[in-house]
């Protein structure tokens, strides 16, 4: 008899056998998996739309950088070419062109912002033309305000001064 409980303790599919406590424990119970699921789901739903507008807001300062952004280009664009640019928003699209001074050829800045494709969201006036002379300061001698925004609740205002200047 003792050569045969060698021979199956050192059978590889041989094991040990099992504490008291080992044996009369249970997996998790349907219970168990529906209370995690639920908790889970109350979770989701306070962060899904918190995570929402905090996007949307997001999307609303990253136009406003872009705006300010196509505003500065085309004033340097006036600078250093020595003649004219405009910055024209149209359908919610920034785009700037520069026009020589020699020839009065028209050439585009850098790429077309796409507001509301990139970013989601509404320009409003939706169609606008700032134009800047060679030395960077608007031909239009009024302030200009722009809001941006996205939703109902996420919105920002830019005020451009006569000068070219984001006051706002």
């Amino acid at each position: 008899m003792d050569l045969r409980m060698r021979a199956v303790q050192s059978s590889p599919s041989f094991c040990p056998p099992l504490p008291a406590a080992a044996r009369n424990a249970r997996g998790v119970t349907l219970l168990e998996i529906l209370m995690v699921i639920v908790f889970i789901a109350l979770m989701s739903a306070f962060a899904i739309p918190r995570l929402n507008d905090a996007m949307n807001s997001q999307n609303v300062r990253s136009a406003r950088a872009a705006f300010v952004g196509m505003n500065a280009k085309a004033r340097y664009a006036a600078i250093q070419r020595g003649g004219s640019a405009t910055l024209t928003l149209a359908n919610n699209v920034l785009s700037v062109q520069s026009t020589n001074p020699v020839s009065n050829a028209a050439q585009s800045v850098g790429n077309s912002v796409d507001l509301y494709g990139r970013y989601g969201v509404t320009v409003s006036p939706s169609s606008l033309t700032w134009t800047f002379d060679a030395r960077g300061l608007r031909t239009q001698t009024d302030s200009t305000s722009v809001t941006i925004y996205k939703g109902t609740k996420d919105s920002t205002k830019i005020v451009l001064s006569p000068a070219g200047r984001v006051i706002q």
